[in-house]
């Protein structure tokens, strides 16, 4: 039995993982997926990307632009307007921080 422990939240959603399998929920608006430690941290390792490449090409002067995340799922996008990316990424961060600090504590 699943026994989620809340990583982050925020306005636009939360990261959660389950104290007994180790999934990660992540709940981004009104999409949610579970997935495994690795794939958390490629879908973080695709938003810090995305972050690095926005800031390159100015989207922060284009407020009308999306930005979008293709997910493993054939011809499935995900579409976020500037602050449900700033939030996204934020849960990503933080959520990582935390998952930093429970190995830390494992480790010793």
């Amino acid at each position: 039995m699943c026994e989620p422990t809340i990583l982050h939240e925020n306005n636009f959603g939360h990261i959660m993982k389950c104290d007994s399998c180790n999934e990660i929920q992540i709940c981004l608006g009104n999409i949610i997926t579970n997935v495994s430690t690795d794939g958390f941290y490629g879908m973080k390792k695709v938003i810090n990307q995305i972050s690095i490449d926005r800031a390159d090409r100015g989207f922060d002067y284009c407020p009308r632009m999306k930005v979008m995340i293709k997910t493993p799922v054939e011809q499935l996008w995900i579409a976020f307007t500037k602050k449900e990316f700033e939030m996204t990424s934020e849960l990503f961060e933080m959520s990582n921080i935390m998952l930093q600090t429970e190995n830390a504590l494992i480790s010793n």
